[in-house]
């Protein structure tokens, strides 16, 4: 099979991905953090987590998260407080001040996102929304 660098959707996928990084580095920018450091942000947003869990995700390893949550906690970004299940696990949590910051980059993008699929019929939208989960699933699966 023939494989050409410059089919359309590959294209497409490339241009999504640049536009992904170049609006989290204006968010990473306006918040004074990492990639990396927003990445463990934007983990938090679906809720607190164990360091453990955030160096799973980030793919680093505990000391890392550890380094990066001092400077997140120093920084005003982020909290640690102790588990209700497990006294001897931290879980880490944004704080207001990132909600806010976090609400006022990504909630207008997602709905320029969302806008796109009001004229849509729900079937073509669910049909998009499963290409992308497609597409993503394939570039996580390796080379």
């Amino acid at each position: 099979m023939d494989f050409d660098t410059q089919d359309p959707l590959l294209l497409a996928c490339r241009a999504l991905g640049a536009a992904f990084d170049a609006h989290d580095a204006l968010v990473a920018q306006h918040l004074g953090v990492s990639r990396t450091e927003l990445r463990l942000l934007n983990r938090l947003e679906g809720g607190p987590s164990s360091q453990v869990d955030l160096a799973h995700h980030l793919h680093v390893t505990r000391a890392a998260v550890t380094i990066i949550v001092d400077r997140l906690a120093a920084a005003g970004l982020v909290v640690r407080a102790p588990s209700s299940a497990d006294r001897r696990v931290n879980l880490v949590t944004l704080t207001a001040k990132t909600w806010q910051v976090l609400g006022q980059h990504y909630r207008p993008a997602g709905q320029r996102v969302l806008a796109l699929t009001e004229t849509m019929s729900v079937t073509d939208a669910d049909r998009l929304t499963g290409h992308l989960k497609a597409i993503t699933a394939a570039l996580g699966s390796g080379p």
